[in-house]
């Protein structure tokens, strides 16, 4: 009994930790304000979509607090979407700039916690499973 507690409080700091980054995550896009009352109407257009992922990103961190698996799931679909889509955009400018391999090397450090915050919260479901049964 003590090792399934133990067990499942990991599951759930796994899941804290992937919320926390869902959260940094929400609002290093809100930063994209700044962007929205540009002149240039690409900086605006891309000002919009960050303020956007930026509500969608705290949205799903949010709802990770009642259904964790589903969120972080949705929320690890949304982000492989939009970095495979960064990458494949910039691509000629992703490995050779400092900051495009440092945009890389962050959006992984994330993935990894989404990853772990997702299996976290499907071994949390399968314990509690068992646990009513």
């Amino acid at each position: 009994m003590q090792k399934r507690k133990d067990l499942q409080r990991l599951c759930f700091l796994k899941v804290e930790h992937a919320r926390n980054a869902l959260y940094v995550l929400a609002a290093f896009s809100m930063l994209g304000i700044f962007y929205v009352f540009s002149d240039i109407r690409h900086k605006a257009i891309t000002g919009f979509v960050m303020v956007l992922l930026g509500f969608i990103y705290a949205g799903l961190g949010r709802w990770s607090l009642q259904k964790p698996f589903t969120a972080l799931l949705i929320s690890l679909i949304v982000m492989l979407s939009f970095t495979a889509i960064n990458t494949w955009a910039e691509l000629s400018s992703s490995f050779t700039s400092a900051s495009g391999v440092y945009l890389l090397i962050v959006q992984i450090i994330l993935i990894h916690f989404l990853l772990r915050g997702v299996k976290g919260a499907f071994h949390a479901d399968i314990l509690e499973e068992e646990f009513k049964l």
